[in-house]
């Protein structure tokens, strides 16, 4: 008779859900021994935040080499359908941004979920792991997925039946025809296989955690849906707590983690108006994710207004929070306010707000810190350094140690950037000595401070040092480069399997010439990049004005509005008739023409008059004075003195009419007294020659002009100008 062990092992139905990574050892050929490792570790982000969200943190997670086992028990299997769909759905485009690889050049994915029965298992080093038919199952059926190269379709989930069966209300599902497919594995057993297509809006709000359809469909680009659903879940919670089948506190963690899986804030505040309208109140929690997910400190403080009116009590936490969204004076107010309500700020509370604040402010809120009886951390004093310029900042740093703190790779990326190349460099050697491993950014920063010889050897520094340069080192040194070299990098990024992006098309049109730009922006779609205001903007200052015109015209088509650097841009090129044009179609493009609009316009070849132009001007709804600057300017270059004159006349304070009163003393003193003589009271003639004066060092002439001149001003501003000259006539005696 064979004996029954004393303790039965657990047996039990277990799913998982196999992803693989379609042609991974031939993708991983392709890449650099550094790009495999951060390609690895991007894995592991890229799954981690979704795990969190659908509650799956405590499922079994495995990687395999080719992509990834997560096995759990039937009550988490509609989060593991969720995370099928959200894998399949944004894979390729969250590891091109967390890697830098072309989105087309992830691999694409074979995703299946099937059930079976395992045995919970201890393994020698005391983890748990799961032993059984379930992982088998699933590896073989994803076997089966379709495949892009044969015209089928990429990131396909297939699902056994009995996956199916449990899920079917939630989602929807396609039969997988069997016989016309094949796999590299096939499975011993038959397999009777469906395809999970999507989640079915509907009905998913019923289930015992519809925070996960919520998260699921907002990050997959549903939001509509997901907050169609929350609404469900919010009004049956409500329901139930109205017929007494289940409490309040029962309901509320449920609603919260609704609330916290919506994407935007708007939605999510939303949420809260529909649990009020059922005559209920939200919990401190409820407030906590709102807070969390206002966009600015207004509608904080709106919700924490609301909390108080619904009794609630704010803490630690929320105050911090709302510190996060507040300017320096704002988060002090706050932190004041906490200390009335009898809550001791920690240490968070503090390096939030110094945060916001300038060295020394920062300086004297560590002060405070320490007084409260509070211990800053490595944190804390890294916020403060990158306040710091760079022999601040050191003394900080050898006042971390002081105290027993290890700075980290960020402590000295920060005294990098604020460091010259050389400085930067020993940085380097001492972050080395120190056991920290520099990262991309800190060679990053290094290149941003080097020519671009030096940059190209920080480069190759990387490389032997097991790193790989990232967008951003790439685009910085092609920000270095002329434009041979700049198109050299360019190919070297595609090859290392970097996807260029818009900057890095700016900059090299930026190098090029007209024809040349034009090239690089008929490249830019074919390389799945849209072309920006920047780009356009770049691309008009190598045309003349009828060329710019044509690419205005393109923008426009495009969807693109041009934005005042755009209209500056063209208005260079234009004549002052055309740019007078300009500024009107500014205005009907919603947007104001400002100094640099007009200073632009009055360094073309000007037409007019001083007297016409200064008629014009003065017309426009805003007109400031300092961009008249460059009118005297223009007039000067064309050797029209009179109309110079006739603007410093009325300017007379300007830097340029100053000039003009240097250039032609005689010429100038001669023009505002023939003003002076026709009318005693004009109003700037006492003025401009007090100031003409001022420039020929004849305090006595200038002083009687300009006490007359602050007899007949009227403006305010002109009347502070001519008191300050005054008291420094004074002052000089």
């Amino acid at each position: 008779m064979v004996k029954q062990p004393s303790n039965p092992v657990p047996v039990e139905t277990v799913y998982c859900l196999s992803i693989d990574l379609i042609d991974s050892t031939k993708a991983g050929l392709d890449r650099t021994t550094h790009q495999n490792d951060r390609f690895n570790e991007a894995l592991v982000e890229q799954i981690n935040p979704h795990l969190e969200q659908l509650d799956l943190e405590s499922a079994l997670l495995k990687f395999t080499g080719d992509g990834w086992l997560v096995m759990s028990t039937v009550k988490q299997l509609p989060a593991l359908c969720c995370l099928a769909l959200i894998q399949a759905r944004r894979f390729q485009v969250e590891m091109s941004n967390l890697t830098g690889i072309e989105a087309r050049k992830i691999p694409r994915l074979k995703i299946a979920v099937c059930a079976g029965r395992d045995v919970s298992v201890k393994l020698p080093d005391g983890r748990s792991d799961w032993v059984g038919d379930s992982a088998r199952r699933a590896v073989r059926a994803s076997g089966y997925c379709g495949t892009p190269d044969k015209g089928e379709q990429p990131n396909e989930i297939l699902v056994d039946e009995t996956v199916r069966v449990a899920v079917q209300r939630d989602f929807d599902f396609n039969e997988a025809d069997m016989s016309k497919r094949t796999s590299a594995k096939p499975s011993e057993e038959k397999l009777l296989l469906h395809r999970l297509e999507a989640l079915r809006a509907e009905t998913c709000a019923e289930s015992d955690a519809p925070q996960h359809f919520v998260y699921a469909l907002s990050v997959t680009g549903m939001a509509e849906q997901a907050q169609k659903v929350a609404e469900r879940a919010v009004d049956q919670g409500a329901h139930a707590i109205a017929t007494n089948s289940r409490s309040t506190a029962q309901i509320i963690p449920g609603w919260n983690a609704v609330i916290r899986s919506l994407q935007d804030y708007s939605s999510a505040v939303q949420m809260l108006d529909r649990i009020r309208a059922h005559g209920l109140k939200p919990d401190l929690a409820t407030y906590a994710i709102l807070i969390k997910k206002a966009p600015a400190l207004s509608a904080g403080l709106e919700l924490l207004e609301a909390m108080r009116q619904e009794g609630l009590a704010p803490n630690v936490t929320t105050y911090t929070t709302l510190i996060g969204k507040a300017d320096l004076q704002q988060g002090k107010e706050l932190l004041a306010q906490m200390r009335q309500e009898g809550l001791a700020p920690n240490v968070i509370t503090y390096t939030t707000l110094i945060g916001k604040a300038d060295l020394q402010q920062g300086k004297e809120l560590l002060a405070q810190m320490r007084q409260e009886g509070l211990t800053p951390n490595v944190i804390t004093y890294t916020t403060l350094i990158g306040k710091a310029d760079l022999q601040h900042g050191k003394e900080l740093l050898a006042q971390m140690r002081q105290e027993g703190l290890a700075p980290n790779v960020i402590t000295y990326n920060s005294l990098i950037d604020k460091a010259d190349l050389q400085q930067g460099k020993e940085l380097l050697v001492e972050m080395r000595e120190k056991g920290l491993a520099p990262d991309v950014i800190t060679y990053s920063s290094l290149v941003n401070k080097a020519d671009f010889q030096e940059g190209k050897k920080l480069l190759a520094e990387m490389r032997d040092h097991g790193l790989a340069p990232d967008l951003i080192t790439y685009n910085t040194l092609i920000g270095k480069a002329d434009l041979q070299q700049g198109k050299e990098l360019l190919v070297e990024m595609r090859e290392k399997g970097l996807a260029p992006d818009v900057i890095t098309y700016n900059s090299l049109i930026d190098k090029s010439d007209l024809q040349r730009g034009k090239e690089l922006l008929a490249e830019m779609p074919a390389a799945g990049l849209a072309p920006n205001v920047v780009t356009y903007t770049t691309l008009i200052a190598k045309a003349d004005f009828q060329e710019g015109r044509k690419l205005l015209a393109v923008m426009r088509e495009k969807g693109l509005a041009p934005n005042a650097i755009t209209y500056a841009t063209l208005i260079r090129t234009a004549d002052f008739e055309e740019g007078k044009k300009l500024v009107a179609e500014m205005r009907e493009d919603g947007l104001e023409p400002n100094q640099i609009i007009y200073a632009s316009l009055f360094q073309s070849d000007l037409t007019e008059s001083a007297q016409d132009l200064l008629r014009w001007y003065l017309a426009q709804p805003n007109h400031p004075y300092t961009a008249i600057d460059a009118a005297i300017a223009s007039y000067r270059r064309l050797g029209r003195i009179d109309d110079a004159l006739e603007l410093a006349l009325a300017y007379a304070h300007l830097p340029g009419a100053r000039r003009l009163m240097r250039e032609n003393p005689e010429g100038c003193l001669v023009y505002f007294k023939s003003h002076l003589d026709r009318d005693p009271q004009h109003p700037n003639a006492d003025y401009a020659l007090g100031v003409a004066y001022l420039e020929q060092a004849r305090p006595k002439e200038a002083q009687r002009h300009l006490q007359r001149a602050l007899k007949l001003a009227t403006a305010g501003p002109r009347k502070t100008v001519i008191r300050d000259w005054l008291r420094y006539l004074q002052a000089a005696r």
